[in-house]
């Protein structure tokens, strides 16, 4: 869109007020479903961009498993897409003593971050998944591996925010096969 030719508004709008025949009005229970469904679409269109459906035939492919510091971690290569052709690293801990029963995960895109979970990781009542593709802005040693299937799906619009939630989507896709993850 011309930004440039959009109104300037000083303040956000209200998000629970729509205008119809250039009334503005309170929007309704009632009404809330088609609102939300269109502030929904805004987003996308002006911030996010639009992504393409799930792929839905994501598999992991386990590269490596080893222990280090009392846990197992497992290094998995992430396929899927036309021909698998897309592939997202991601690392799962197991806790120490694990006894595979189910889990709920703690998924980050960032190490940094696995330090909200580590007191329940380390108590095992959590597994971390670090998924690769994280903001270089905050990780400048690891490349986003996202970019390099941006165009794989088709000439779609989505920004590097979308793409990187996008494939967080893919490791919960890869997650959920696993018979030792909580549903």
């Amino acid at each position: 869109p011309d930004f440039d030719a959009m109104p300037a508004i000083p303040y956000p709008p209200d998000l629970l007020s729509a205008t119809e025949q250039g009334q503005a009005h309170r929007v309704t229970a009632a009404e809330w479903p088609a609102r939300r469904k269109q502030l929904a679409d805004l987003v996308e269109e002006y911030l996010l961009g639009h992504a393409p459906p799930a792929p839905g035939n994501v598999r992991g492919v386990i590269e490596e498993k080893k222990q280090e510091e009392g846990q197992e971690t497992w290094t998995v290569r992430l396929e899927f897409g036309p021909d698998h052709a897309a592939k997202l690293h991601c690392w799962l801990w197991l806790p120490p003593n694990f006894q595979k029963k189910p889990l709920p995960v703690f998924l980050v895109d960032n190490t940094n971050y696995t330090q909200f979970a580590r007191a329940a990781f380390d108590q095992g009542r959590f597994l971390i998944c670090v998924y690769n593709a994280t903001d270089p802005a905050y990780r400048a040693d690891k490349q986003d591996e996202s970019a390099s299937y941006k165009d794989l799906f088709g000439k779609f619009d989505w920004s590097e925010f979308r793409r990187r939630g996008w494939s967080a989507s893919r490791a919960v896709d890869w997650l959920r096969d696993l018979d030792f993850v909580a549903r």
